[in-house]
């Protein structure tokens, strides 16, 4: 299955008629915003790698699992707020973005690696967060907001903590 397929086989057929196939490079893609919230979606099929996309947002759902196929995805903005996720995967960290939003999980647990992720914004405000990697200060030099509403500062590393190193934070 593609994600042509997956769209229409979910009713969404209108994007899956936007969604352009390059025989050449084996890459799909689309200029819209892929808007998949409020489907009840519990999970999320592998079907994400060779996909470009300028906006994903598949907030509002019930999802429990970022798929590991995502970090083959090129995404300027992800958004999957309100949703069950547990964790972030490892392969994720190693991406651009323009913005990732992951408020309003069940994050408890952050990958090591989170200083690689690439990102202008970061959310994860709203989760159960209880400590911060250290190398989550390798990336304040991308981080214009970092939103860490309800995560004990006290985890976090200085280099963060200090309220001069990125133009917006918000506990």
């Amino acid at each position: 299955m593609n994600i042509k397929q997956w769209l229409s086989s979910i009713g969404k057929e209108e994007y899956a008629d936007s969604i352009q196939f390059n025989e050449e490079s084996g890459v799909y893609w689309t200029d819209e915003e892929l808007n998949l919230s409020n489907l009840g979606l519990t999970e999320l099929p592998e079907v994400f790698d060779h996909f470009v996309v300028n906006v994903l947002n598949l907030s509002c759902n019930k999802i429990k699992k970022i798929p590991e196929t995502f970090s083959k995805m090129v995404c300027r903005n992800l958004i999957m707020s309100y949703n069950e996720i547990t964790a972030i995967p490892e392969e994720l960290c190693n991406c651009l973005f323009n913005a990732v939003l992951l408020d309003n999980n069940k994050i408890t647990d952050l990958p090591e690696n989170l200083g690689n992720l690439r990102t202008n914004v970061l959310r994860l405000d709203c989760n159960n967060i209880s400590k911060v990697p250290e190398s989550l200060k390798f990336m304040i030099s991308d981080v214009v907001r970092f939103d860490c509403n309800n995560i004990d500062v006290s985890s976090l590393p200085y280099e963060i903590s200090d309220p001069l190193c990125i133009e917006e934070i918000r506990w």
